[in-house]
Order: C-alpha cells, then structure tokens, then sequence
C-alpha cells in the first residue's frame, strides 16, 4: 500500500529519475505480492494434505479391522 502511495507522490523529479523510480517500486510491488500470494498459499496445502493423509489412514484402519 505504501509502495503504491509513494508512486503517486513523487512529483518533482525528472522524468528519467520518475520512470527510473516507478519501475523500481513496481518491481518491489511485484514481489511483495507474490511473496504474499505464497505465504497465504502454503498453508492451505499443508491443510488439504493432512485432511488426505488422515482419510488414507482411516481408510487404511477400516480396511485392517474388517
């Protein structure tokens, strides 16, 4: 958020030093986001494997007292 704010704020420098800056924040941005795209990512995977691994063993459990 800040990083988009600041985009917007620098209005004094020349036109070289603004494309310069923008795409630097820009490229912040990018990886900010995907860093938490990533993080939010991870534990759902961690959940939705162990939610397998405990249906596996059920089924497995079920199977052997049969």
């Amino acid at each position: 958020m800040q990083t988009t704010r600041l985009l917007f704020r620098n209005k004094s420098a020349s036109e070289f030093k603004k494309t310069k800056l923008l795409l630097a924040m820009l490229i912040e941005l990018t990886f900010e986001a995907g860093m938490v795209a990533s993080g939010a990512t991870l534990p759902l995977v961690e959940l939705i494997t162990a939610i397998d691994l405990f249906l596996i063993f059920q089924i497995l459990f079920t199977l052997q007292t049969v």
